[in-house]
């Protein structure tokens, strides 16, 4: 199998009440697949966990403290296959703030079932939240 790329995907939840929350973002101009969790695409010569703090500050604003990997998961998607790193951010420093409004007009934090609404049962989004 020949890869397009490989992108590494954060996971930030919280808790309310009983309720386990996850960050999603909105995309401002797709009409598919509106939500997603943040993350990106791996720059030359650089880890997965790199990428994952990298795109954290980059799409939200906040440095990552400390990351845990839960899963990889191929996918196909835009016209690939690609290799996606799943990461759980267990620790952060500033505010979530969407930096990159041309590609993302909200943040929201939602329950599992909220997301599978959102982004339908066969999200990687869903297999990589039951991991944790």
């Amino acid at each position: 199998m020949t890869l397009a790329g490989e992108h590494a995907t954060l996971i930030f939840r919280r808790s309310y009440g009983h309720d386990r929350l996850y960050l999603a973002l909105h995309f401002a101009k797709k009409k598919e697949r509106l939500w997603r969790f943040p993350g990106g695409k791996l720059e030359q010569g650089e880890t997965p966990e790199q990428a994952a703090v990298r795109e954290a500050k980059e799409e939200l604003n906040v440095t990552v403290t400390k990351l845990r990997k839960v899963k990889e998961i191929v996918t196909v998607a835009d016209g690939g296959t690609w290799k996606g790193h799943w990461f759980v951010v267990e620790g952060f420093e500033g505010k979530i703030k969407v930096m990159e409004p041309e590609k993302h007009d909200a943040a929201r934090y939602m329950t599992r079932d909220v997301l599978l609404q959102n982004m339908g049962s066969d999200a990687p989004e869903l297999e990589a939240v039951d991991e944790i």
